[in-house]
């Protein structure tokens, strides 16, 4: 006589990201974007001709939004870091991972931007 048995199986668990990280990786964007519309506008502004207190003006906003950009992005970082050892499906964090060290240099090269110009601008 054969029972039939019924087998319980479960369903892995999706791990969802938690609500602060989605909101900051938004910000994030939210600031590269900016940053990248204050480059535009900067280099549109010399060749229409803005007066230099505007220039600097832009510039200082995009110094400020650089180096808030870099704080939001540390800890994103280090949330990806401990999730590649946490969840098994790895690619979507390594992409994201790789966004944020994309985001890290692009910052970076603001901050020279802004500095190098900044230097030129005064005077050696």
């Amino acid at each position: 006589m054969k029972k039939n048995k019924l087998e319980i199986t479960t369903i892995p668990k999706k791990i969802s990201t938690p609500l602060l990280y989605r909101i900051t990786r938004t910000i994030i964007l939210s600031l590269v974007i900016f940053s990248l519309l204050l480059i535009t506008l900067y280099v549109v502004g010399n060749y229409q001709n803005f007066q230099d207190l505007s220039q600097k003006t832009i510039l200082n906003v995009l110094m400020y939004t650089a180096i808030l950009t870099l704080f939001l992005t540390v800890p994103v970082i280090v949330e990806d870091i401990i999730m590649l050892f946490v969840i098994k499906q790895k690619t979507g964090r390594i992409v994201s991972l790789v966004l944020m060290l994309l985001t890290i240099l692009f910052c970076t090269f603001c901050l020279v931007y802004t500095g190098m110009i900044e230097i030129i601008s005064v005077g050696f």
